[in-house]
């Protein structure tokens, strides 16, 4: 008979369209890989810079409101478009605009903002911090030395594909580090009708 590994891994598989996020952090969690209807991401993050039009209830997107977060924004990431590194954010959009219509300039532009982590940091706290009442954490972002936020885009004449990469801690109400939380998110917004994200689980040693 073999014998248990206590040292097994396991990685949940979970659709976030379903609200019931719950994943018992007591297992041996290694991985929590979870697939998203790419409308509702879309949606999610377009309400943040939808305004009204002054026609009943009806929204649309301000360019303007995205630009000016964009600009703001990709000083705090690392951001790579075919594996060059921009800071410049008119070099971005010159680029874009040479490629794509005005619309999926500024939906590149808008998926290049934090607020693509939205979404990931909700299903990321419910998770862990609504689904183990036993131990209550919180999503934190990791000291500074140690923190990054990359944002690779890969594009051709029919892609424009995204992955994110962004590591995160989980703090107790005493403020220790529980666990480091590597956080994933892959998708192509002109081809692709699911987001996926992955989150990585390690367990802070007690040294650390």
């Amino acid at each position: 008979m073999e014998t248990p590994n206590k040292k097994e891994k396991f990685t949940f598989i979970l659709n976030a369209n379903n609200s019931n996020y719950i994943v018992p952090i007591d297992k041996n969690v290694r991985d929590i890989l979870y697939f998203m209807d790419y409308n509702i991401y879309l949606q999610q993050i377009e309400k943040v810079y939808s305004i009204p039009t002054g026609l009943w209830d009806f929204k649309c997107l301000s360019k303007k409101l995205i630009w000016k977060e964009f600009t703001k924004d990709i000083h705090r990431c690392d951001l790579k478009i075919n594996n060059i590194s921009y800071k410049d954010p008119d070099e971005v959009r010159r680029y874009l605009n040479s490629k794509y219509p005005e619309d999926i300039v500024y939906r590149t532009l808008m998926f290049s903002t934090p607020d693509s982590l939205g979404l990931p940091y909700e299903i990321l706290h419910k998770v862990f911090a609504d689904s183990n009442s036993n131990e209550k954490m919180f999503v934190v972002e990791p000291n500074v030395s140690k923190r990054y936020y990359k944002i690779d885009i890969k594009t051709t004449e029919n892609s424009i594909g995204f992955l994110f990469d962004k590591n995160l801690r989980l703090i107790d109400e005493e403020g220790n580090s529980k666990f480091y939380v590597y956080v994933k998110i892959e998708f192509d917004i002109l081809n692709d009708d699911q987001v996926f994200i992955n989150f990585s689980i390690k367990k802070v040693k007690p040294k650390e």
